[in-house]
């Protein structure tokens, strides 16, 4: 048995008769997930892929030492191994690459782009390639051995396991979110309990959306790489304009009057959009940013924003959209909060410190050492709440002067803290055993709601996210198998559970009590759902085919 500790960069040996420790082998560090592996047991060699120097290790399992290590593509997600070549799917090049386990060589198919293959099998005996890619609609690409594309086929539905088998040539493709499976042998597709209706919308990875008041919501899709204005009334599409930075753009306001911003990760610019909310979107600035973004946001009165990168914060003028100033941070910087009334903005360096950028000045002000696991920002009440990275402990921060003026033990760990400051309450979720403890501002706790009260007979009903939300005096949690729990936030009791549709994945929500909307994103289901935030009745569904993140 194989082990791979990922904190000592130890492959660890374990004899299978004694179950006792027989050898530490010392490869590359791993900083990140899970090493990708594969193992060749007619010839006894396991391949191995340490991502935090992208080196691929030989070792003979027989004679237990490691022979020889090779440079691998960055980012290689799952290996599959046939014929003595391994077919790597790379996410961060969209593309496949083979490696020849014989002269220890590497090709990258020369193919159109796959968006974010996540696996590739290969048909040795047929000569086909058969690669799941997280794409507009999911979908299976059959190639041929030189990477030439024959035939696309579209699923709906991301795959919960990706098999082939050498003894019948035929793939099996298992799908948990579409409740079917697919087999493709010589070339014919079989769906199994259901085929999946395939639906292809605007909506491709809808990352973030944006309630701009009655006329308009606004969606930032990452796959499509566009930013959409919907008219919320018949969720007609109003305006789109394409982005050109790739996924994981995020977006934020610069001022209260709606002047927006998209951060465009993946060119490394910030792009300033009209401040109108009427469906019709366009650029009036690129601004062209050198350093890897994070986070982003802003100082109204001030007329700046502050972007966070991996060593620095970056200082634009919003008047002249142009960088100004670049603050060297000793660490990598996240950015908390704005305090708009005292133009001061909070950064968590390194989850080791909190400090203080001041506005006039543009440079750090104040720091104070502490532990971080996680940490809000309450601009109500001038509070910063840090959740020790035990999970069970928990600071109150004043944010005026960075002093320490509350610290409790709690009675539990918790993985996820929200404040609701129009009640001076402070919510913390155990997602394992859905317990949510209640406390005030000065860290005294007030109750506990059970939330498995309201999931009797419900499998495994995690609740995985926690929203407030002043506007309806609710706090919503997110469930991991279909269900958002409703609580009143002055009373601390379950008012309402909306049952979502069978296979939902809520990983995210927002409300807009003027046109009465609670909108849900539903990553497995590839959906954004539209609730009555009257009654909780279904009254709208967005097909969004690819996963769906989260909502804003």
């Amino acid at each position: 048995l194989y082990l791979a500790d990922t904190n000592g960069n130890d492959l660890i040996v374990i004899d299978g008769e004694t179950f006792k420790v027989s050898k530490s082998l010392k490869v590359g560090p791993n900083p990140y997930a899970s090493f990708p592996a594969a193992f060749d047991a007619d010839i006894q060699r396991l391949y191995l892929i340490s991502q935090g120097d992208n080196k691929l290790w030989v070792i003979d399992t027989k004679a237990g030492k490691i022979l020889n290590n090779v440079d691998a593509p960055k980012g290689t997600g799952e290996m599959t191994l046939n014929q003595q070549k391994l077919y790597m799917a790379n996410p961060n090049d969209h593309t496949v690459f083979v490696f020849d386990t014989k002269n220890l060589s590497t090709k990258k198919m020369s193919l159109s782009p796959l968006l974010y293959p996540q696996k590739a099998l290969a048909d040795e005996k047929n000569g086909r390639i058969y690669v799941y890619s997280q794409s507009r609609v999911n979908e299976i690409t059959v190639l041929d051995m030189d990477g030439k594309v024959v035939k696309n086929i579209p699923i709906g539905y991301p795959l919960s396991d990706f098999k082939f088998s050498e003894k019948t040539s035929t793939v099996y493709a298992l799908s948990r979110a579409g409740g079917f499976m697919l087999t493709i042998k010589n070339g014919k597709e079989k769906f199994i309990y259901k085929k999946p209706e395939i639906v292809e919308t605007k909506l491709n990875w809808p990352n973030n959306v944006t309630v701009g008041g009655s006329k308009t919501f606004y969606v930032l899709n990452d796959f499509s790489n566009s930013y959409l204005a919907f008219e919320p009334e018949i969720l007609k599409l109003n305006g789109e304009l394409t982005l050109g930075g790739g996924p994981y753009s995020t977006i934020f306001t610069a001022d209260p009057k709606g002047g927006t911003y998209i951060i465009n990760k993946g060119i490394k610019e910030l792009w300033h959009l009209n401040p109108t909310h009427l469906g019709i979107i366009s650029v009036m600035k690129k601004i062209p940013i050198k350093e890897n973004i994070i986070s982003g946001t802003a100082l109204y009165s001030a007329k700046k924003i502050y972007l966070a990168t991996d060593s620095s914060i970056i200082v634009v003028d919003a008047k002249k959209d142009e960088v100004i100033k670049t603050i060297d941070i000793k660490g990598r910087p996240t950015i908390v909060g704005a305090d708009q009334e005292r133009d001061k903005i909070f950064v968590n360096i390194d989850n080791k410190s909190l400090a203080v950028i001041d506005g006039n000045s543009d440079a750090v002000e104040n720091s104070l050492k502490i532990d971080i696991g996680r940490v809000l920002f309450d601009k109500t009440n001038s509070r910063i709440y840090v959740l020790g990275s035990d999970k069970k402990s928990l600071s109150a921060i004043d944010s005026a002067n960075l002093k320490v003026v509350g610290q409790t033990n709690l009675d539990d760990s918790y993985n996820e803290m929200v404040v609701a400051p129009w009640v001076k309450k402070i919510y913390l979720l155990n997602s394992g055993k859905n317990k949510l403890s209640v406390l005030n501002s000065s860290l005294k706790k007030i109750t506990t709601v059970d939330i498995n009260e309201s999931l009797k007979g419900v499998s495994a009903p995690q609740a995985t996210t926690i929203y407030p939300d002043e506007k309806t005096n609710k706090i919503f949690l997110a469930h991991r198998y279909g269900q958002i729990t409703v609580v009143d936030a002055v009373l601390d009791k379950i008012i309402a559970t909306i049952n979502l549709p069978y296979a939902a994945n809520p990983t995210s929500l927002k409300t807009d009590p003027e046109n009465n909307r609670l909108y849900v994103a539903n990553k497995w289901l590839n959906q954004v759902q539209v609730y009555s935030l009257t009654d909780y009745t279904l009254m709208a569904e967005i097909d969004a085919q690819g996963n769906t993140h989260w909502l804003k």
